[in-house]
């Protein structure tokens, strides 16, 4: 837990890793010095207007469905790691009552990562990766696909860092490109 410098007025979070190494992104927001009282459930945050960084059940793919309507659309990137399928969305059926205008799935077989704790490091990281960019990126649904194993060799090590920056990378590049190709074709971004 970090503690909050006392002379401050605004303290603005910023990029940090817990104990475990996963990195804690920050959100943007800034905690209130004088009405910080010392417990975690007193501290107030303030939102940037107009940003969500949040993963509700309205930026999910939820069913069988949704998840085939976008590999049939057969639009992919390819990354080190991951594949990202995605099918663009028009505008009415955005404004159809759809909710979200990105909607977000994921897909990590066990035969490429045989370990549960590996597999949820990968969500997380895609989880916290599509956060962070969806207010970037064009009304679609993705759906994150685990290509290729993640570890080179059983025995390496999942906890080290130089992957989950790998990881993490892949992830980044694959967004970026995203938005790039829905800018060049004249999409909303």
């Amino acid at each position: 837990m970090r503690v909050a410098p006392k002379a401050a007025a605004v303290w603005a979070s910023e990029p940090e890793t817990d104990i475990r190494g996963i990195g804690v992104a920050c959100s943007g927001r800034a905690i209130l010095r004088n009405q910080w009282m010392g417990d975690e459930s007193s501290m107030v945050f303030e939102e940037p207007e107009g940003l969500d960084y949040s993963f509700s059940g309205g930026s999910r793919l939820h069913t069988a469905a949704d998840f085939s309507r976008v590999f049939a659309a057969r639009r992919s990137l390819r990354g080190e790691f991951f594949d990202l399928h995605y099918l663009m969305l028009q505008p009415e059926q955005v404004l159809a009552g759809r909710g979200a205008d990105v909607r977000m799935g994921l897909v990590v077989a066990k035969k490429l990562a045989r370990r549960a704790v590996l597999r949820n490091v990968l969500k997380r990281l895609a989880r916290e990766a599509f956060r962070h960019t969806r207010n970037g990126l064009p009304s679609c649904d993705l759906v994150f696909r685990l290509a290729r194993p993640p570890l080179r060799s059983p025995q390496q090590k999942q906890q080290d860092s130089t992957l989950r920056h790998a990881w993490r990378t892949d992830i980044d590049r694959l967004l970026t490109r995203l938005s790039e190709i829905s800018r060049k074709e004249g999409l909303r971004s």
